[in-house]
Formats: C-alpha cells, structure tokens, sequence
C-alpha cells in the first residue's frame, strides 16, 4: 500500500472512529468493531449510517462520517450527510 492511500486508510479510520463513540447500541458497535478490526471501512461506514439514524447523534456524527465519506470518494452520501448535519445542528 503506498503512503497516499495509508494516510487516507488512517484519516477514515480516525472519523469513523469518532463518530462511533456516539453510539451506545451495543449491536452497532459490535458489528462496527468487527468490519473495523477486518479493514473492512466501507461496511463500517454503511453501519455507522444505520446506527445513527436509530440513535441519538449530533451534527458531529455526521460530519465525521461526511469527512469519511469524502475521503472515501462515496458521492452518493454526501447530499444525505449534509442534510443530516443541518437537521441536527439547530
């Protein structure tokens, strides 16, 4: 793996891992350790969105996974995720 997609690789881990400390659903954050623990981000992500729309998250939540999302190059989340931070930022 060369140093610009290990960066990427640890900046993605670093959100999905902020955003996961908002989560108390003791399921999600299993099933989110276990894709973390096999490098398996995408699915991470995939759970964190789940488990945020069933949770109590701010507008940090999403933003670490809209900051995620960008790094990951997942296009299709962004509009959702921004919307998501203007809901829970009032």
């Amino acid at each position: 793996m060369n140093n610009r997609y290990l960066k990427q690789w640890q900046i993605t881990e670093s959100l999905l891992n902020k955003a996961s400390l908002q989560i108390s659903s003791t399921e999600f954050s299993l099933e989110f350790r276990e894709f973390i623990s096999h490098n398996e981000l995408g699915l991470a992500f995939e759970t964190l969105v789940e488990a945020g729309l069933q949770a109590q998250v701010d507008h940090h939540y999403w933003w670490n996974l809209k900051k995620a999302a960008e790094v990951m190059e997942l296009q299709q989340h962004l509009n959702f995720l921004r919307r998501k931070i203007r809901e829970t930022k009032n």
